[in-house]
């Protein structure tokens, strides 16, 4: 986005207006609002993306869209965790409001994937015929999509796989070019979850989405010093986005409005927004509601801002930290400190090795030629990450490689082929 738009829109937030790019007009009420809601995680230090889901679950579900219009993807590993000290429910902050009871999950355990999320969002024939949930939309209905989960430059992940930018962007596309929706929002939590779109996701397709966090930054953990449960409850951006929606008359706040709202209170990234921009002029109940003439407060839930953050990235770090202090027993606290000290020396293992690795490549003339696109250079990346993560280390793994990765897309960049990143990467790694 060039800089005069982001001033602009950075005005728009100061005096709280929505922004309007061109004349479009709010459209009516579509025929059906669908949500998809992904939890991309699992393992106890990755509690707040679970919770996070839940919590977004409630709120539509009290808003009116059915339950056969929501779609969710949840490892569910948390509720019963041998961790949680509240066996069969999960909070979203320190009030322990439980948010688990209800939730319908479409995809369990190892269901949850990159490959069946792009063949729900596709509304894969297959997976229907099977009796699987899938995103029935059509040209008259509206679809709000909610991520939360660790990301990288140009990756969001999954329990088991990465989603790539090139393949969700080309998702959205295909679902535009199939009129699989008349607007669509997403809302995605993820370190460098800007990356996602940014100079990919096209202006007119009537898409908007905005993100935790910016192309080059890490997103952050909220409500991580609870006194019984010894892990982070939430996360920062989701958090902020959900209260604005439970302390606002949804009727009458826009996109943008929401937008500029989140981004006000989150302290510790800077939300972005992408796409459409003139959709911000619509309200959020034409995404997060379903025929509700209500779109009143519903205080419950509310909380006071996120407090007690942490970095995304070394989120889970902390999490051990806090369960090795809490350990009654002498064997429990040993092993919890034994993890501890394996999991420190794999981040500063692996922070060492992507240097190593991009000092073997530079050790090769600087390529003339650079990339042609941004089509090429992200082609790039995914060849070389591919191999890494068979051969080195995974984001599941090891957290701390979503903070280094960027070093991969620089080497693509400067023009450095696929073959030459991954003969280094072989080199290091086997």
């Amino acid at each position: 986005m060039e800089k005069a738009s982001i001033s602009f829109i950075t005005f728009a937030c100061l005096i709280g207006v929505s922004v309007t790019l061109h004349a479009t007009k709010p459209s009516d009420v579509p025929a059906r609002n669908w949500a998809v809601l992904v939890a991309g995680s699992n393992g106890w230090g990755n509690y707040r993306h679970q919770a996070d889901i839940c919590h977004a679950y409630q709120i539509l579900m009290r808003r009116g869209i059915p339950k056969e219009n929501i779609i969710t993807f949840m490892y569910d590993d948390i509720a019963s965790n041998d961790f949680n000290p509240f066996k069969g429910e999960i909070y979203n902050n320190y009030e322990h409001k439980d948010v688990y009871a209800g939730v319908q999950i479409d995809y369990k355990g190892e269901e949850v994937t990159p490959e069946m999320f792009m063949r729900v969002m596709k509304a894969d024939s297959e997976l229907n015929a099977a009796g699987k949930k899938v995103l029935e939309s059509g040209p008259d209905d509206n679809v709000f999509v909610y991520f939360t989960d660790h990301g990288a430059e140009g990756i969001i992940a999954f329990p088991n796989g990465l989603l790539h930018a090139r393949e969700l962007n080309e998702t959205i596309t295909y679902m535009y070019e199939n009129n699989r929706y008349k607007e669509m929002v997403l809302y995605i939590e993820a370190c460098f979850s800007g990356s996602m779109f940014e100079d990919i996701l096209p202006q007119n397709i009537r898409v908007f989405t905005t993100t935790a966090a910016n192309s080059h930054e890490s997103s952050y953990a909220a409500f991580c010093e609870d006194t019984v449960i010894t892990t982070c409850l939430a996360d920062e951006y989701s958090y902020n986005w959900m209260v604005d929606t439970e302390t606002h008359d949804i009727h009458r706040l826009s996109l943008q409005q929401q937008y500029c709202d989140v981004k006000d209170v989150t302290r510790n990234s800077h939300v972005m927004e992408y796409g459409d921009l003139s959709m911000g002029s619509l309200p959020v109940d034409q995404f997060q509601t379903h025929n509700m003439k209500d779109g009143g407060v519903a205080m419950d839930m509310v909380n006071a801002q996120p407090v007690h953050t942490k970095q995304s990235t070394t989120a889970h770090v902390y999490a051990l930290m806090k369960h090795a202090m809490k350990a009654r027993r002498e064997q429990d606290h040993s092993m919890a400190m034994k993890k501890l000290h394996r999991i420190m020396q794999l981040g500063t293992i692996v922070k060492h090795l992507f240097d190593d690795i991009v000092a073997d490549v530079r050790k090769l003339p600087e390529p003339v030629e650079k990339p042609s696109s941004k089509l090429e250079q992200l082609l790039c990346f995914e060849k070389v990450f591919k191999v890494f993560q068979n051969n080195c280390f995974t984001i599941q793994q090891v957290p701390e490689v979503a903070q280094y990765v960027t070093q991969f897309h620089q080497l693509c960049r400067t023009g450095y082929q696929p073959h030459v990143i991954i003969n280094s990467v072989m080199n290091m790694c086997t």
